[in-house]
């Protein structure tokens, strides 16, 4: 089986905990049409033609919106042109907050020279449907043969306050953790596929490593794909485990463990 460690967005993203309702990760997301700052109605489906989408559940009055505002418009700008841009969704009622109206959204998306709609979600419904419980609330959407699946529900980064305070921001970069057996490279698989989508660079261990020229050493091999390590599978760590010893602190397993980081630190440039 494999795992991912993002060590970074999405760490991805400083994840925060999701909705008990709405939408979870691997759902499809229905069709949802809403009001642009235009005048003109946007809908999910015009971005049939895009690898995906990110849907942001923003506003006007919210001093955390208004804290990432200049974050989301540097999301658009960096991931639109990968094909992810995103779509801004206003779900407040502007009766409770004023400054959330429609008409206050156009003006704040022209001064600050918006790149991506604006949309009003007039009776919270699809925020609801989303599960949208804050703002900004962020939902990365991919596009299969017309059809959107939520690939990440969470935050933007970790630090509201000082954006250059930053520790944790969108996918900087994956470790994938496998074991060799045809699960694991099957899994193994999927995930690289997922983190070539992204352009996220990445890198594999090997978990309950044989020691032999197995099939993920030759998957790694043949597709160019870096190797940061491996973790033996032996009677030892079933020793260790059982008597409560943590692998790190067996120094044998210790210095392993080092290595593995040097080689992650040298190709992520911690």
């Amino acid at each position: 089986m494999f795992s991912i460690l993002i060590p970074a967005i999405a760490a991805l993203l400083s994840l925060q905990p999701q909705s008990t309702t709405g939408y979870a990760v691997g759902d499809e997301v229905k069709n949802f049409s809403l009001t642009n700052i235009d005048g003109k109605n946007v809908s999910l489906n015009d971005y049939a033609s895009r690898e995906g989408v990110i849907v942001v559940f923003t506003c006007n009055h919210c001093p955390y919106a208004k804290a990432y505002e200049t974050r989301i418009m540097e999301l658009d700008k960096n991931f639109a042109s990968k094909g992810y841009p995103v779509l801004a969704i206003n779900p407040n009622d502007p009766i409770r907050e004023p400054e959330d109206s429609p008409e206050n959204m156009k003006k704040r998306a022209e001064e600050m020279a918006y790149t991506f709609p604006y949309l009003f979600d007039a009776t919270q419904q699809v925020a609801k449907d989303f599960g949208a419980t804050r703002t900004p609330h962020v939902y990365v959407l991919k596009n299969a043969n017309g059809k959107f699946t939520v690939e990440y529900i969470g935050a933007i980064d970790d630090n509201t306050d000082d954006p250059n305070a930053v520790t944790a921001k969108y996918v900087e970069g994956a470790i994938l953790v496998t074991e060799p057996s045809e699960f694991g490279l099957h899994d193994l698989k999927m995930a690289v596929e997922l983190v070539k989508l992204y352009n996220i660079p990445y890198g594999i261990i090997i978990n309950k490593d044989d020691g032999q020229d197995n099939m993920i050493k030759n998957y790694c091999r043949e597709n160019e794909i870096q190797l940061f390590g491996a973790i033996p599978y032996s009677m030892e760590a079933a020793r260790l485990y059982s008597n409560g010893i943590l692998l790190c602190e067996d120094s044998d397993h210790k210095n392993n463990f080092d290595h593995i980081a040097i080689r992650i630190k040298e190709a992520f440039a911690w």
